[in-house]
């Protein structure tokens, strides 16, 4: 996110703001476009919050790993996040991005 924000620097029509907005909007997910909900889990709002995110994901990742198999925990990741855009599509109107869904259920 803050890659793509550094890249469209003063273009309002691509800011990342706006171009993250796109990705788990619920009037869209309602439209069909249910890729939404997988792919939002890649996004992330600002650098604070993919910092949070990955320092999350690495205190916890490797012994969740070491535990289950990497094929289990990369299924779980996966379906976590899914579940956790699903959950938040159902409960709020607000967009959403970000990898804490599949980072809880890793856990």
């Amino acid at each position: 996110m803050w890659g793509a924000e550094v890249m469209c620097a003063g273009r309002e029509e691509l800011t990342a703001r706006r171009w993250c907005l796109r990705w788990q909007v619920n009037q869209a997910i309602v439209d069909g476009q249910v890729y939404r909900l997988l792919t939002a889990c890649v996004l992330h709002a600002n650098l604070l919050h993919l910092a949070v995110n990955s320092y999350s994901l690495h205190a916890v990742g490797p012994a969740y790993e070491a535990a289950v198999g990497r094929p289990c925990f990369v299924g779980t990741y996966v379906a976590s996040g899914f579940v956790g855009n699903v959950l938040s599509f159902r409960m709020s109107p607000n967009p959403a991005v970000g990898a804490s869904g599949a980072i809880f259920g890793a856990q």
